[in-house]
Formats: C-alpha cells, sequence, structure tokens
C-alpha cells in the first residue's frame, strides 16, 4: 500500500482492529511515519534469479508483480538498448557468462550478485557456439560435483 493518509474505510477498520494494533506496535512498524506501508517495494521489468541449480532465468514481468530481496529486481533503462539484448538471453554466450561470472555454493547452486549480473554479456549468436555449450556443460558439472 502507498503511503498516504486517505485509506478506504475497511482498511482503516482492519489497521485500527486488534491485529492492526498489535502489528502497529512491532519494531518497524514503530519507526514508519505511514506504518502499514513497506517501504522501497518496486515492480520491475524484469526478475533475475539469484540462485539457480541449472541455469539462471530472466523473466518478463507482465503481471507487474512486486520485488522481494530474493530475487533481483532488472529495470529497463535504455528501450532500444534492451530490445536488442534481451532476445540474447538464450544465446550460448549468455548461458557461459551466467556460469562465469556467477560464483558457486554449496550443493551445485550458483549465485548471482548485482554486481556479477552487471557483467553478464548479451551478445548476438555468433563465434563458436557449440564450443560455448561445451564450456557451459564443464562447469556446470564442476559446480554440481565440487560440492
Amino acid at each position: 500500500m502507498p503511503p498516504t493518509r486517505e485509506l478506504p474505510e475497511a482498511i482503516t477498520r482492519y489497521l485500527d482492529s486488534e491485529r492492526g494494533l498489535e502489528a502497529r506496535r512491532s519494531y518497524k512498524c514503530r519507526i514508519r511515519p505511514f506504518w502499514y506501508s513497506v517501504p522501497g517495494v518496486i515492480r520491475p521489468d524484469y526478475f533475475l534469479q539469484y540462485m539457480a541449480g541449472s541455469e539462471v532465468w530472466l523473466a518478463r514481468n507482465d503481471a507487474a508483480a512486486a520485488c522481494t530481496n530474493s530475487i533481483h529486481a532488472v529495470q529497463i533503462t535504455d528501450v532500444q538498448k534492451a530490445a536488442s539484448a534481451l532476445p540474447q538471453w538464450t544465446s550460448a554466450l549468455t548461458k557461459l557468462s551466467c556460469e562465469l561470472e556467477g560464483h558457486p555454493l554449496g550443493g551445485g547452486m550458483l549465485k548471482l550478485e548485482p554486481r556479477e549480473a552487471s557483467r553478464l554479456l548479451f551478445e548476438p549468436a555468433c563465434g563458436p557456439t557449440e564450443l560455448f555449450r561445451d564450456a557451459i556443460e564443464v562447469m556446470r558439472q564442476w559446480r554440481h560435483s565440487a560440492t
């Protein structure tokens, strides 16, 4: 809910209910001017997987859903650049870039921090695609066997 002083009556009743009064006394709510509004909620253009088992996924946010802190929120700032780059997400070079930029965790997980994600390559499908695919397979095998 956006921070506002004017709320629908049904919401005001709920916020003034026993549960609302209890929530209002909690620390996070006590320190907010509009205690019922969570700050910093964004609705990104895309979601980028933070931790992956087999491969990193990028999903367009057609539903305009809010983003949690357990997934990367991707905001498009250059529409023309994005129009040419995003179709390359499934290219072998971009998938290899995910493997090289991310870092392995236990259990075969691949973690992609924001700085690592900012270095991902989105290039047209060119070059030795078969070699890229072989490299992806080696990286994934290593990641899963290094646990």
